[in-house]
């Protein structure tokens, strides 16, 4: 799919050590080239704009941290309509004010809308429960409407069943949060 289309496929991580351990793994499995970017990056940040428009055409990945990757959508470096697909690693972290949530909301999801219909996100997460209650519904609803986004898991995370239950049933949770499609 990413060597199909001329957008980027931005993958996104709260830590450096995760994105330079997934930027590996990509490089190792892929044959994607991979753009690397975080608060230590001198070297992007020392780049005007064309100049980093056109490094960034080089490559298929752009791996970042929310907070960096937010700055250049802020400056203009990067517009939504650059990228195809936002992966976003460890996305139980899009709540409140975190870069995460300021992307979503202020890039992809302006006044409740898709800016670019053609953009897609993916969150990935293993710890959904982030509020003090523990109420894993609550959780799952605050994030999914943080993400504009409905929920596809195992039904028996949700149901609190037997986690080794071998039948897997997927579990949309588009009802349960308000998504405009």
């Amino acid at each position: 799919y990413v060597k199909q289309t001329s957008k980027k496929t931005l993958f996104l991580f709260e830590t450096v050590s995760l994105l330079l351990q997934q930027s590996k793994v990509i490089k190792q499995n892929t044959n994607l080239k991979v753009f690397k970017m975080f608060g230590d990056s001198k070297s992007a940040y020392t780049l005007n704009k064309t100049k980093f428009q056109k490094a960034l055409n080089k490559y298929d990945i752009i791996c970042a941290t929310p907070e960096c990757i937010y700055r250049y959508f802020s400056f203009g470096y990067i517009t939504i309509t650059d990228i195809a697909l936002i992966v976003m690693d460890e996305c139980h972290h899009c709540i409140g004010d975190d870069y995460y949530n300021k992307l979503l909301k202020h890039f992809v999801y302006v006044n409740g809308y898709n800016t670019s219909a053609s953009t897609r996100v993916l969150g990935l997460t293993a710890s959904p429960i982030f509020n003090d209650n523990g109420n894993i519904i609550d959780s799952i609803q605050k994030l999914c409407n943080n993400m504009g986004c409905y929920l596809v898991c195992p039904s028996n995370i949700i149901n609190n069943n037997n986690v080794l239950n071998k039948e897997i049933e997927f579990f949309e949770l588009n009802k349960m949060c308000d998504v405009s499609e």
